[in-house]
């Protein structure tokens, strides 16, 4: 089997925005080896922290941003909701800006966002909170815009979306609305992390077998 026959039976625009789900794994994970690798190999530490940044870029919102318009070009003729995927669109950028604040600066003391640009509501913790609402909504809404056939399949990563949304609305309307701060709360937060998670596990999963997985379906067609 060859890497073009490979490629043309991955879905490469679900894979793309199955990325931005799994990307502070993905760079947490790489940060952590190549940490450990610095020292020994007598890299600069410049060198690993602009990489990580770079590579934070690309999984987080370049990459799934490419994928999002490459999906939404490629479902557009089988199906009317295809403009359901446009607030992921959005979503993803806005997310990236939260997460190279929060994340990028504290744990690996880069930025390229929050440092070249202010966007201070974005720097709220119900500012945050909200972004990342409308990120688990905008799950919820890439489901649904996709033909019936894919639905059918993504009934598992349909649901965890659902979750992913209530589990952390609850979270923002206790700790920022409310104002409450009850032990219990951080079950939500985990949830909901655990949610994202799984979601990019399931979409990239799907990408890659999305033949196989569409074939159990007698309707099933590769859009």
């Amino acid at each position: 089997m060859t890497l073009k026959s490979i490629a043309n039976k991955i879905n490469i625009p679900l894979l793309l925005i199955s990325f931005t789900y799994l990307a502070m794994w993905i760079v947490g994970l790489i940060g952590f080896v190549l940490s450990q690798l610095v020292s020994s190999l007598n890299i600069p530490y410049v060198i690993a922290d602009y990489f990580i940044l770079t590579l934070f870029y690309m999984l987080s919102m370049i990459l799934p941003m490419i994928g999002i318009l490459l999906y939404m070009d490629d479902i557009r003729p089988v199906s009317k909701r295809w403009y359901l995927a446009i607030p992921l669109l959005i979503s993803a950028f806005l997310l990236t800006y939260v997460r190279d604040n929060l994340y990028m600066t504290s744990i690996f003391g880069v930025s390229f966002m929050s440092a070249n640009g202010s966007l201070p509501f974005l720097e709220t913790q119900i500012g945050q909170g909200l972004v990342s609402i409308l990120f688990s909504i905008s799950s919820i809404l890439l489901v649904l815009s996709m033909p019936d056939i894919r639905r059918k399949v993504l009934r598992i990563p349909f649901a965890l979306s659902i979750v992913m949304t209530i589990s952390f609305s609850i979270y923002v309307i206790v700790t920022q609305v409310i104002r409450a701060y009850y032990s219990d709360v951080q079950i939500f937060g985990i949830l909901h992390i655990i949610c994202i998670l799984l979601f990019g596990l399931f979409l990239s999963w799907f990408a890659v077998f999305e033949e196989e997985l569409l074939s159990q379906f007698p309707d099933a067609k590769r859009k």
